[in-house]
């Protein structure tokens, strides 16, 4: 039989040794222990000199064959060396950014799963990529995965992702698409998952940004880095003034603005007396170019938002405060509110770090069983949705 004719299954039995040394990060030990088989030694074939022309072109077929098969193999183990890498660190390297797409092989024929029903999908069908771009297919595992996911599996809003999508892959191929609207597909699951929407952010941002390949080669692009860097930088000075007159308001008990023009209100008049004297508030609230989204956070909204979140702050503050004091005696009381609706106002009292007697409001509450037993449950409630040790209370008046 001729040599050229066996190539399909020397080839086969070449990539059972590949699968086998999986684990070689050196393609040069790989490719050693491959050629050790006298596979290469059977497929080798250099021209000789024959006057059938027929000949020649098989010897250099052969030839042809194997330079591109050894590339093939240090190309395959290069490419498993730096998937490595980026599953061992918590921020993917720029560099394996380069290639800015999933890997979407698109093949004629595809592993079929003999489990799943045959009236069911039993395969992996190319035609997902185009409604989910991020879908990633593995020829080797014969499995689905999130090509964002895979490249941040952690952070805000993941902790009930599925681990899945970014480790072993999924392949239960029968149940990828959506079966009607109440019966959404594991991709549709996915992709409109807020774990997802949180790992593409992050991504957007990487990619935007100066941690970008593309950043730390395009002049123009790293200008922009630059740029947005600097923009980032002012908005925060920004924010912390608007932050420094709402404490301020708070702090001596004025209102923020009045009945129904926000202008003439105490916060807005403020903010323009700085403006007069501050560089930074000037430029923000004259120079449109510097609020890409047309927000100035002088609104009632962005008001409340400050309140509550300094709101926030000085609670944690004053629970941290109580939690060094130890010990601290709690005085509770009711009061009917303008919708005659009963408020339950928890006060701690406690001797802080400097050996002054505080009294702290933690908590207002809406109360229905003002008798002892519903009182004493409501007053615990409290106290444990802010983490403070029941054990410690010293004296509870009520």
């Amino acid at each position: 039989m001729d040599k050229l004719e066996l190539l399909p299954a020397q080839l086969d039995k070449c990539s059972e040794y590949i699968k086998s040394s999986i684990e070689y990060t050196d393609h040069e030990i790989l490719l050693t222990k491959v050629q050790n088989t006298d596979i290469f030694d059977n497929l080798t074939c250099f021209p000789e000199k024959k006057d059938d022309t027929s000949d020649t072109t098989k010897d250099e077929t052969r030839v042809t064959c194997v330079g591109i098969f050894e590339s093939l193999l240090c190309d395959l183990n290069v490419c498993t060396d730096l998937l490595n890498k980026i599953k061992n660190v918590t921020v993917p390297n720029p560099i394996a950014l380069l290639v800015e797409r999933p890997f979407q092989p698109k093949l004629v024929k595809l592993p079929i799963d003999i489990d799943i029903s045959e009236s069911k999908q039993r395969q992996f069908c190319s035609n997902w990529y185009r409604e989910y771009p991020y879908l990633e297919y593995s020829i080797f595992n014969d499995s689905a995965y999130c090509y964002i996911c895979g490249l941040f599996p952690s952070g805000p809003n993941r902790a009930f992702a599925d681990p899945v999508w970014s480790t072993t892959g999924i392949r239960h191929w029968h149940k990828m698409k959506s079966h009607g609207t109440k019966k959404p597909g594991k991709l549709e699951q996915h992709f409109t998952s807020n774990a997802h929407k949180s790992a593409l952010s992050v991504y957007s941002n990487f990619v935007l940004h100066s941690n970008h390949i593309d950043n730390l080669l395009n002049k123009k692009h790293r200008e922009n880095a630059i740029h947005f860097s600097k923009q980032k930088e002012y908005h925060k000075a920004v924010i912390r003034i608007l932050f420094d007159v709402s404490s301020t308001l708070a702090r001596q008990g004025l209102a923020f603005r009045g009945d129904g023009d926000e202008k003439n209100g105490n916060f807005y008049q403020i903010v323009l007396l700085i403006s007069r004297h501050n560089s930074t508030m000037k430029t923000w609230l004259n120079d449109p170019s510097f609020r890409r989204y047309h927000s100035t956070y002088l609104s009632h909204d962005s008001q409340k938002e400050f309140i509550h979140l300094l709101g926030i702050e000085t609670k944690n503050n004053i629970i941290e405060e109580v939690k060094e004091a130890c010990m601290y005696s709690i005085m509770a009381d009711t009061s009917p509110d303008l919708s005659h609706k009963d408020k339950l106002s928890v006060c701690l009292r406690y001797v802080n770090s400097k050996a002054e007697v505080c009294e702290r409001l933690i908590a207002i509450d809406e109360i229905v069983d003002k008798a002892g037993k519903g009182l004493a449950s409501k007053i615990s409630d409290v106290l444990s949705q802010n983490s403070l040790d029941l054990n410690n209370i010293a004296f509870l008046s009520s």
